[in-house]
């Protein structure tokens, strides 16, 4: 009973303090994206001359503020941190008691490119933080693998499978040596990577053909190794079975590679104790551990077969873990060259996913867009995976980028909205009326709110379901 209550208790604080630096994370990451924005109006606002009567960050009431003496801006701190401000000097904005400024240093006073380069400069500083975020991510951190890919000539084509770098042995639950891993040569086969059906990678499937048996009945089963941290992970701890996907026909190319069956995510197969597991592993066996395995190496794979009973209530009850292979990950250095390469990769595939994000808004498919809820979730999984140093420079430069974009929207309380209110008084040389702006501002602010609110309750209930 205290070794059950002794788990439990490290359990619960290890989760604990991982939402709660989950929670800190994503609250510096915004406060410095948006903070960043922010400073980017101030600075060019003050760089023209305007007078700009409060810089804050978060809305809502103030829990913090100065200003210095002689100063004119306010610096504050505001209770809800998912956002910011610029209080700049124009009609509608009343000054401190007392306080006259001439209409030259209002926002409306200035030149209109002028006007333009204020509301871009918030923009400008959260693409500029995007760029140096992501080739931080890019540059200063290695890369890091489980698998080599491997290549198969078959038929005048070249198919890919790939190959897991792994350590240890094959045992059976008695101790019985069945293989030895040679680390520096061995491979555990697999044929694919295990997608589900929203292309999400999953893993990698190291058994099409795994069955599971109990009291004489046996069931078919895909086996595939789900990695969950950029450490070494233990093969059978790492295992879920799936029922094979229906309907599916291997052809000629997908029997080359190994695959007859494909695992069906939305039909998990949960061991019970008693359940006899017989798995087939394939082995690569290659030259070294630097190179890569030729087709014919690939193709004379051998395989190594083991049965094992389920012990306890789930996979980890088979083995002792000194008799569970373990599936390695490796840590190296890309040329700069290949690094920087990597860098401008990561930027455009930004670019790809934001589009497909602002999409889904225009055609009402919030399925796609997530909240500070969803962010929070990839975050603390994207640190188990990769660590919270990259997870920090890799999520920062793509929310940054997300923010500029973004804000570039025509939408009223944006700043796109603000480059378009001086784009048409210029060329129309009519000055839209206050009440018309603020109105639609209104209204602006309103349907972000509602959607950012809504957005809140689908992530919420999504992590409830």
């Amino acid at each position: 009973m205290l070794g059950l209550v002794s788990v439990s208790t490290k359990f619960s604080v290890n989760k604990t303090m991982q939402i709660f630096i989950t929670i800190l994370v994503l609250v510096v990451m915004l406060g410095i994206l948006i903070a960043s924005h922010e400073l980017g109006h101030l600075w060019m606002a003050k760089g023209f001359n305007i007078y700009c009567l409060e810089y804050s960050i978060g809305f809502g009431p103030r829990i913090f503020s100065f200003k210095r003496k002689n100063g004119e801006t306010r610096y504050s701190l505001r209770l809800i941190p998912l956002g910011g401000f610029v209080s700049i000097y124009e009609e509608g904005v009343e000054l401190p008691f007392g306080k006259k400024v001439p209409r030259s240093r209002s926002l409306e006073g200035v030149k209109p490119w002028k006007r333009a380069l204020v509301m871009v400069a918030g923009v400008a500083v959260n693409l500029f933080l995007a760029l140096l975020f992501t080739f931080i991510y890019a540059l200063c951190f290695p890369s890091y693998y489980q698998s080599q890919a491997l290549l198969i000539e078959h038929n005048g084509t070249t198919l890919q499978s790939y190959g897991l770098w792994v350590e240890g042995s094959l045992s059976t639950d008695d101790g019985e040596l069945i293989y030895e891993f040679d680390s520096d040569k061995d491979r555990l086969y697999s044929p694919e990577i295990a997608t589900d059906e929203n292309l999400n990678q999953r893993g990698f499937t190291v058994d099409t053909n795994a069955l599971i048996e109990n009291d004489g009945e046996v069931t078919e089963a895909v086996a595939v190794y789900v990695y969950s941290n950029i450490s070494s992970n233990p093969l059978y701890s790492s295992l879920e079975f799936y029922e094979p996907l229906s309907g599916f026909y291997a052809d000629s190319d997908d029997l080359a590679l190994g695959i007859t069956a494909k695992a069906d995510f939305s039909r998990p197969i949960a061991l019970e104790p008693g359940d006899t597991v017989t798995l087939s592993l394939e082995i690569v066996h290659g030259d070294s551990r630097d190179g890569r395995p030729t087709s014919e190496q690939i193709m004379n794979r051998s395989s190594e077969v083991i049965s094992l009973e389920v012990q306890g209530a789930n996979f980890e009850g088979y083995l002792p873990s000194n008799n569970s292979p373990t599936i390695t990950t490796l840590e190296f250095w890309p040329s700069f060259t290949e690094r920087l390469a990597n860098g401008c990769s990561y930027f455009v595939y930004f670019f790809e996913m934001i589009g497909l994000g602002l999409a889904s808004i225009f055609t009402f498919n919030f399925s796609q867009l997530g909240s500070v809820v969803a962010m929070g979730g990839v975050l603390s999984q994207s640190s188990a995976l990769i660590g919270w140093g990259r997870t920090f420079f890799m999520y920062g430069g793509y929310i940054s980028l997300n923010l500029a974009i973004f804000n570039l929207l025509p939408i009223p309380g944006l700043d796109g909205w603000q480059l378009l209110v001086t784009f048409v008084e210029k060329v129309f040389k009519r000055k839209i009326p206050d009440k018309v702006k603020n109105v639609l501002t209104l209204i602006g602010f309103g349907l972000l709110l509602l959607l950012m609110v809504g957005l809140v309750f689908k992530d919420i209930w999504g992590l409830i379901g």
